[in-house]
Order: structure tokens, then C-alpha cells, then sequence
């Protein structure tokens, strides 16, 4: 990656080879925390709650910028092109090895079933068989993403990672729930005659979604797309099969077959199902690696 970043209205912090971030809240390497589950926390609603809460502490994201990450294309076109808008990040440290951190100002956000970063979003499936663990204040996640807190918090910190540690030891079930009744409305709109329109909010979120795909704004597809089939489920099943496609694009494999198994309960007859069989194959491969 060009080591000469232009961010706009973002202040830029190079480092000097062979010298440490200079600010006092990065911690220093200590030892590893593992989490444990949280007393009083029963379900996911109530972990994604206190999560929110304790994420606004969020000091910096530090991300792996190289190209096997899922986050690489958002983060190369922001540091080529410049994204003043990411209201969030204040200051950019540019590491060796493509390593970027972001110093944030309000912390992150949970909305619904993720983490919303800086330019990039972790989906919970996606820590399902990830070992959560803590270094000081600062939490390790999947895609070789890291969150860090102040140095002063790390009851806080330890507190999100056992957080973390619950929604990820009951994500499963959570989307068994979730699939049993996505079975159910998928049994009655295979059963309609005449098939539900598509409501015009949902219109809006699709056309948007399909112009940032020609962008090759795959992160931003994705969420257009989750947006549409928020507001109306099955009434658009191509959503499902569009959003398997743009998470496997973006190397998120298992979010893509969970996609493509909803657009096959919505669309079993359909001319392009034996594909999407045969991709869920491909991608059940691609995990494995």
C-alpha cells in the first residue's frame, strides 16, 4: 500500500521507523485475558445492550489492511481516496506491515447483529469458533481486527470481552431461532399464487444497493441490501441470493451460505438454485482453509 495517505480533514500521525506510538493510552503488550461468561447476562438482547454501552469507551481500531482480509477494499479505496465523512476517526497511524489504526472519538456502535466500525462491520456469526482474548485493554477479533480501550479501563475492557464471549457461545442458537422462523415465512410465500409486491422503501434500498455493487462498493452493497430485507423479508428473495454472492465477494463465507440457504428456502424451484447449491459447496470448502 502507498505509504503516502492523504485523509482530508483527518489528521495523519506517521511513525518514525523504529519508534512506538507515542500516545500513553496504547497499551503495551501484557498478559492475555480470556473471558468468561457474565453474571446476570441471559440473552443476547441483554449482552448487545450493555455491549453498546461499553463500546463508546473505545479508544482505537487498529485494522490488518492486506488483501485476504474482507475489510481490505473499503480500507484501500478510504486511504487512497480519502472519505471525510467518517465522522468517527479523528487521527490515522500508518504501521509497517499494513497495519492502520484509527483513534476514534465517540467509540463504535452494536446495530443489530454486529460491530459498526470505522469503513467495516463484524457480524457476531463471524466470532463463532474465534478465540476472543484480551491483551491489556485491547481485544483481539476476527478478520485480525483489534478494539483497545483507554489504559485506565480495563474492567471495561474485560467487561466487553465478556460480552463478546457471551453472544459468540450463543450466537448459534440465537440463529437457529431466527431460522425456524425464517423457515415459517419462507413456507407461506412459497405458498402464495400471486407473490407480495415489493413495498417502494424496500425499492429505494435495492436500486441503491445494486449502484454501490457497480461501484464495487461491496460493504456498502451489503448493508443497502440488510436494510431491504429488514423492511419486508421475502417479498425480494433475490436480496438473499445478491447478499451470499457480495459476502462471499468480500471472503465472509460463512455469512454467504447462511444467505444463500434463506434464498433457497424462498426460491427451492428457481433457474439459478443448482448454482447456489453448488456454491454453498464451494464456500463450506473456503471456511476450511
Amino acid at each position: 500500500m502507498n505509504n503516502r495517505i492523504y485523509i482530508g480533514l483527518l489528521l495523519l500521525i506517521p511513525l518514525i521507523a523504529g519508534c512506538a506510538v507515542s500516545n500513553q493510552n496504547v497499551p503495551t503488550p501484557a498478559a492475555v485475558y480470556y473471558p468468561t461468561l457474565p453474571q446476570g447476562v441471559t440473552t443476547i438482547a441483554a449482552a448487545e445492550k450493555e455491549l453498546a454501552l461499553l463500546l463508546r469507551e473505545v479508544y482505537a481500531i487498529t485494522y490488518d489492511a492486506t488483501p485476504q482480509f474482507p475489510h481490505y477494499k473499503v480500507l484501500k479505496d478510504f486511504v487512497e481516496h480519502s472519505k471525510p465523512d467518517l465522522g468517527m476517526a479523528t487521527k490515522l497511524y500508518y504501521f509497517e506491515g499494513d497495519r492502520i489504526m484509527m483513534i476514534l472519538v465517540n467509540g463504535i456502535s452494536v446495530s443489530g447483529t454486529k460491530l459498526s466500525l470505522p469503513i467495516f462491520s463484524i457480524f457476531f456469526e463471524e466470532m463463532v469458533g474465534f478465540p476472543i482474548k484480551l491483551n491489556e485493554t485491547q481485544i483481539e477479533l476476527p478478520n485480525r481486527v483489534t478494539i483497545t480501550f483507554p489504559r485506565n479501563e480495563t474492567g471495561k475492557a474485560q467487561k466487553a470481552a465478556d460480552l463478546l464471549f457471551f453472544i459468540q457461545q450463543n450466537i448459534a442458537i440465537h440463529n437457529q431461532e431466527k431460522l425456524a422462523e425464517f423457515e415459517k415465512k419462507a413456507i407461506e410465500y412459497r405458498a402464495l399464487r400471486v407473490k407480495p409486491p415489493i413495498p417502494e422503501e424496500q425499492r429505494r434500498y435495492i436500486v441503491q444497493a445494486n449502484a454501490l455493487n457497480e461501484r464495487k462498493d461491496y460493504a456498502g452493497a451489503i448493508d443497502m441490501y440488510i436494510k431491504a430485507v429488514e423492511v419486508d423479508p421475502v417479498s425480494y428473495p433475490a436480496a438473499y441470493f445478491n447478499l451470499a454472492l457480495l459476502s462471499a465477494q468480500t471472503h465472509r463465507f460463512k455469512l454467504a451460505i447462511a444467505y444463500m440457504k434463506q434464498y433457497l428456502l424462498l426460491e427451492p424451484e428457481a433457474q439459478d438454485a443448482r448454482s447456489g447449491q453448488d456454491k454453498i459447496y464451494e464456500w463450506e470448502l473456503m471456511i476450511k482453509k
